[in-house]
């Protein structure tokens, strides 16, 4: 078993981890954003004011209906109407949502402001793929080093 964790593997590990965290922190800001973006630019901050998400036109967009199932991290700033309860999924057509003005600054603070765009994205990914590949060469020849020189 000798051999088995390798630091390059540990090194690689690290810049997949943060590649999936880079990955995920985009879903967030692009995905949940444009749902909360698309509901304060609608002024859905009541229940007279509610919208489906149809109406905000994210009723066919997959990620946008799943990010508002039952317990997400998006569930505890908006409020959900019309939703059967034992349902874990709302439906786009019916279920209205909306902002309570209490969580409207939490909303806009996880969420809120300009969505992430693709160059950026791609950007981010080489660059951490760049780094995790340098690293993978430089660390080991520089414990190296050092442990020549001491």
């Amino acid at each position: 078993m000798e051999g088995l964790i390798t630091l390059q593997g540990v090194i690689i590990a690290l810049g997949v981890g943060l590649g999936i965290g880079a990955i995920f922190a985009i879903y967030l800001k692009n995905v949940k954003g444009r749902t909360v973006r698309s509901l304060i630019e609608s002024g859905a901050f009541s229940e007279k004011s509610a919208k489906t998400l149809d109406d905000i036109g994210l009723g066919n967009s997959f990620f946008a209906i799943w990010s508002c199932r039952k317990n997400s991290t998006l569930r505890r700033v908006i409020t959900v109407l019309g939703s059967d309860e034992k349902s874990a999924k709302i439906d786009p057509a019916k279920d209205r949502i909306y902002i309570e003005e209490d969580k409207l600054s939490k909303a806009e603070n996880l969420w809120g402001g300009k969505p992430i765009g693709v160059m950026p994205c791609v950007f981010a990914l080489l660059l951490i793929a760049a780094v995790t590949v340098l690293c993978c060469y430089l660390v080991p020849w520089l414990l190296k080093s050092f442990a020549d020189k001491f």
